[in-house]
């Protein structure tokens, strides 16, 4: 599909707002902390010699609503970290940020390297041109902190030229009556992405 290597920086929750507990008296608990984790992706991603084109937020990014103004805080650092070197994010929700993205979403409109998928628990595509090409992604988010459907079954964007991946949250080989978007890997054959990154 590509001719050179393109490198992707995915992250699944990270739960921006949650404290940590029960850890050893030994460690730092302040080096662990989502924010400290996102800080440092944003750094690494920065770096140029890593090579990083992109970086996708496969859910559960934010613990949970409550967290708004410390997610946004957190998150526009982040965006204003990576700006200046061309890096764009693309997030969808998962159960514990359905709701609260699509509100910080609209908080961070101004940052044009921030891209959210899926609103409403409809499949969206964006084709966003890398460095090393246009890729299309295709994500779903949830539409609530709920989802006791398979969401492969309403991904209805057509096949396009070039490459196409997937971005889900989901509950990967979940009972039938999950309620977080249980998915079977049998689910995936045949469908117009060609790569599926999963939180």
């Amino acid at each position: 599909i590509l001719e050179n290597k393109m490198r992707i920086l995915t992250v699944a929750d990270l739960h921006l707002g949650r404290t940590l507990s029960s850890l050893p008296e030994t460690i730092d608990a302040r080096l662990y902390e989502p924010r400290a984790v996102l800080q440092e992706l944003c750094n690494f991603a920065s770096q140029k010699e890593n090579k990083i084109e992109a970086i996708v937020l496969v859910g559960d990014s934010v613990d949970s609503a409550q967290h708004f103004w410390l997610a946004c805080a957190q998150l526009e650092k982040a965006l204003q970290h990576l700006l200046p070197h061309n890096i764009p994010v693309v997030a969808v929700a998962g159960n514990h940020d359905a709701e609260v993205l699509s509100r910080i979403k609209k908080y961070l409109k101004n940052f044009p390297n921030f891209h959210f998928l899926g609103e409403g628990g409809r499949w969206q595509r964006l084709s966003l041109p890398l460095k090393t090409a246009t890729v299309n992604f295709d994500g779903w988010s949830f539409p609530d902190s709920s989802y006791a459907d398979n969401p492969l079954r309403t991904y209805d964007l057509p096949a396009v030229n070039g490459l196409t991946i997937g971005l889900l949250h989901c509950d990967w080989d979940g009972a039938p009556d999950s309620p977080y978007a249980a998915v079977k890997a049998a689910d995936f054959e045949s469908l117009p992405a060609s790569v599926w990154l999963l939180g």
